[in-house]
């Protein structure tokens, strides 16, 4: 889908897709340019390899004021887009249970994109070796003035699992005015990130971010952030130890 799309706030209701070994599939497949707003997706199932309530795949796409309550199983998924790059996600909201393999309550994976102003109070559950994260499961961007309060699970061996976001790929991430009130667990799991690093030329950070969820891990765990290395998190607080306030390159922490 190249075109302009505005849903004026209809509803799709009953959407069944089963074929676990088609990728790139939901309301619409793949957006290239696109541009897609006020749509509401209910009562429904999709399960297979990037899926997205609204959108498999979107490149170079604008999304805002959409809506999914679609019961979504896939390897990469999101209640809204199973995968973006170079896109922009806005206004939007998720209450539908997210399962697979790097999963978000909002997105799968992202490249260079960013996911602002969006809600998701479904669970989210991953698996395997992939991460999972209550707005975004994996990638790089920014994630700027979302809340999560679904509750993120993942039961796979060494894996990652944040309140916000599961891990960063493939570059750094900035998250910023972000806050959690679910639950969060995981081999490695954190409140706001489950496993945050940086590159060479630009530092992920955590700012101005909240959680009063519950963090529960079996290695790396933090009510912030699990795993990190060469961060920096600012501004941002947890009601429960440990408190990460802020790393230097050293890892070593300050807590309070």
């Amino acid at each position: 889908f190249k075109g302009v799309f505005d849903g004026k706030n209809h509803k799709i209701e009953g959407m069944y897709i089963n074929d676990k070994l088609s990728a790139n599939i939901g309301f619409f497949g793949e957006t290239y340019g696109g541009v897609i707003s006020n749509i509401i997706l209910c009562n429904g199932y999709i399960n297979g390899c990037c899926v997205g309530g609204l959108v498999g795949h979107c490149n170079n796409a604008k999304i805002s004021n959409c809506e999914n309550y679609n019961y979504i199983k896939a390897i990469r998924g999101g209640g809204i887009s199973g995968s973006i790059s170079n896109s922009n996600i806005s206004y939007c909201y998720n209450a539908a249970y997210v399962n697979g393999c790097t999963t978000g309550g909002i997105v799968g994976t992202m490249k260079n994109s960013t996911i602002k102003n969006c809600f998701n109070e479904g669970n989210v559950e991953g698996g395997g070796y992939a991460p999972a994260g209550g707005i975004l499961g994996s990638g790089n961007g920014w994630v700027m003035n979302d809340y999560n309060r679904g509750n993120i699970t993942n039961s796979g061996t060494n894996t990652q699992a944040g309140g916000i976001v599961g891990e960063n790929e493939s570059g750094s991430i900035a998250i910023s005015i972000c806050y959690i009130t679910g639950s969060v667990k995981s081999r490695e799991a954190g409140g706001i990130v489950g496993s945050l690093s940086s590159t060479t030329t630009m530092t992920s950070t955590i700012n101005c971010c909240y959680n009063i969820g519950s963090i529960s891990g079996e290695s790396y765990t933090g009510n912030l952030a699990g795993y990190i290395s060469t961060v920096k998190i600012l501004y941002s607080y947890a009601t429960q130890r440990p408190l990460y306030r802020q790393y230097d390159s050293d890892m070593s922490q300050i807590t309070s």
